[in-house]
């Protein structure tokens, strides 16, 4: 089930209720789309980051709350609004006609009942989706979406005019931390307030200085989000459907086919408000190469296929990386017309320029994001219950109240490398052991002190990433920290082009 309106309204819950397995979330589950403000107290109550906010029903409550802030707000219908419930004030005037709007003249009807202010934060937007089973979630490559109307990311706010996927500025590192402090708690959490969340589950984040916050949930898949994320899927779609309505999901190995998908959208005149419909569309007669047509806002009269609304088409296109994929996009959209035809010609430049640049220095994010899938399990399989963060940061959070029942406690630290046995690891092709030498050092350093060693932080570089070197290298460290009964909480693995010669790296530890 996609759309948001009939998930609000009980679709699946009738559906279950009738005996026909459904992929979508009940209604009480569907909340945290359909009520924004129980989606901020849940979020609140489960400790996962958004921004901070207030919730009011009364029109001077919320005015005197606004008065007190001395920061930029978002202001926020609670209800489903179609997509027009979100308002971003430029002034105080602004604030208070859109209170006026939503609180005093109704114009969101139910849906305007209650309204939340939020802090406007500061950072670029992803979308990440997730397939959740009701215990597990599984999460999608990420996306960015162009919800402005025009070129450069002017004009009104749209359903999106195009997206594209993977994004560099999420790479798996980040993803893997958005899994762990965002993701699994929401599904956890459903769980324990007795909703279970079973269909998929769209993260709006924002990335700040301060990391990943949510700025919005939805409980379906995203448009245009879905349209290049599902091309890079490489398991089948209704199997993994399927698993996630039988509860089995932790079964499935969710698989993604390497290289980029681009979508733009081509949208009626007058949209995103009033459309004129009923204009003749031509060029769909071919088959694009490397591309897809999806339809949306199209009907057939008398044979022909004519605009019935305002978002037309969504043309993807698929390829070895984001240049590929936008050439193919083009391509294919530049075959179709219709009177008065809108479409976006920037979407994918930042990520293509950006793409360029690491290109440029040699520096290749296609290796550092298969090294860090290669070596997830094994840095997972450290963790203990201290850790309080996953998979990609410099650095690392750990429990420390255990300590608590010690008179003074003191942490004592070492930092050591593995010396030229990174030359004799690399003239013999083995890299294994090295891991396990790097964190037996360190721990010795502690051993001797005194110390029990509690985590570990490892740091690699090299001119030129291999990822199956690097993994094997991990596996190495995670073992001994296993042994040692050391959480592997942190690192860096840096490719430096020109700064090792070739073949060679360098390894230390914390």
């Amino acid at each position: 089930i996609g759309p948001e309106l009939p998930l609000s309204l009980g679709m699946v819950d009738a559906l279950q209720a009738a005996g026909i397995p459904a992929f979508g979330p009940t209604r009480d589950a569907a909340l945290l789309e359909s009520s924004k403000v129980f989606a901020k107290r849940f979020m609140s109550r489960h400790g996962i980051p958004t921004a901070r906010f207030g919730v009011f029903s009364d029109y001077r409550e919320a005015v005197e709350y606004l008065d007190k802030l001395d920061y930029p707000v978002v202001i926020k219908a609670s209800g489903l609004a179609a997509g027009k419930g979100v308002i971003i004030p430029e002034t105080r005037q602004d604030a208070l006609d859109a209170l006026r709007k939503i609180l005093v003249l109704k114009e969101f009807g139910l849906s305007g009942d209650q309204v939340v202010i939020e802090e406007r934060l500061s950072g670029e937007e992803i979308s990440l989706m997730a397939f959740s089973d009701g215990t597990n979630v599984f999460p999608m490559v990420p996306a960015q979406d162009h919800k402005r109307l025009l070129d450069g990311d002017r004009g009104p706010n749209t359903g999106g005019m195009g997206a594209f996927a993977p994004c560099s500025i999420c790479p798996p590192s980040l993803v893997e931390d958005i899994h762990q402090r965002i993701l699994k708690p929401v599904v956890e959490g459903m769980h324990l307030e007795g909703k279970p969340f079973c269909g998929v589950l769209y993260a709006g984040l924002i990335l700040t200085v301060d990391g990943p916050k949510v700025l919005e949930f939805n409980v379906r898949f995203g448009d245009p989000e879905a349209q290049v994320v599902l091309p890079l899927l490489e398991n089948d779609l209704i199997e993994v459907i399927s698993s996630c309505v039988s509860g089995s999901l932790s079964g499935v190995d969710l698989r993604w086919k390497p290289g980029s998908a681009a979508c733009i959208i081509l949208a009626s005149v007058g949209y995103p408000a009033k459309v004129t419909a009923g204009r003749q569309i031509f060029g769909l007669d071919k088959e694009p190469n490397e591309a897809v047509i999806f339809h949306a806002g199209t009907k057939l009269q008398d044979g022909q296929f004519v605009t019935s609304g305002g978002r037309v088409l969504g043309v993807t296109g698929w390829g070895a990386d984001i240049h590929a994929a936008l050439k193919n996009a083009y391509t294919a959209v530049n075959r179709v017309l219709f009177d008065g035809m809108q479409i976006r010609r920037d979407i994918g430049v930042r990520e293509a320029a950006r793409q360029s640049v690491y290109s440029a220095a040699g520096v290749s994010i296609d290796s550092g994001s298969r090294a860090v899938e290669l070596m997830a399990a094994s840095v997972r399989s450290t963790y203990r219950p201290e850790v309080l963060a996953g998979i990609g940061s410099y650095g690392g959070l750990y429990d420390a109240s255990g300590l608590m029942g010690y008179a003074s406690p003191v942490l004592v630290a070492s930092t050591d490398g593995v010396g030229t046995k990174v030359k004799l690891a690399a003239k013999a092709g083995s890299y294994g052991s090295i891991g396990i030498d790097l964190v037996n050092h360190c721990i010795n350093d502690i051993l001797v002190q005194g110390a029990k060693p509690l985590f570990f932080l490892d740091y690699f570089a090299a001119s030129k990433l291999h990822p199956e070197i690097v993994a094997e290298i991990v596996s190495g460290i995670a073992q001994a920290c296993r042994e040692a009964s050391c959480a592997l909480i942190g690192g860096e693995t840096a490719e430096m082009p020109g700064v090792y010669e070739k073949g060679e790296f360098d390894l230390a530890g914390t």
